[in-house]
């Protein structure tokens, strides 16, 4: 699995990638952003990239981001929360770049 190109007509194409070491600036800048307004993810303030690079890209991990016009306006990670026998619970954690004016991407409207 390498990528996927979502194309709504709200939206520019979005293109979800795996992310790359080169990626690791922008999505920490994401993630300072939404942790400074204390009210979401639990890292904390000061986190700088070593901090961020171990925590996204350690052992066992993978983390994917969104490309909105070769700007990257958001990114998640899935992994388990415990290992061995409690490996099947799992755990995702997911950002949006908060300065993002228009919406990235509008889900089909659908009753249920």
């Amino acid at each position: 699995m390498g990528e996927a190109v979502i194309r709504d007509s709200a939206v520019k194409s979005m293109r979800i990638r795996r992310a790359v070491e080169a990626d690791l600036g922008a999505m920490l800048d994401i993630i300072q952003a939404v942790v400074a307004t204390g009210d979401t993810l639990p890292y904390p303030e000061d986190a700088d990239e070593d901090d961020f690079r171990a925590q996204w890209f350690g052992s066992g991990r993978t983390p994917w981001v969104a490309v909105v016009d070769s700007r990257i306006c958001g990114m998640y990670i899935l992994g388990a929360n415990h290992s061995g026998r409690r490996s099947h619970v799992a755990s995702a954690t997911y950002a949006v770049c908060p300065s993002q004016n228009e919406p990235i991407f509008e889900s089909p409207k659908e009753d249920y």
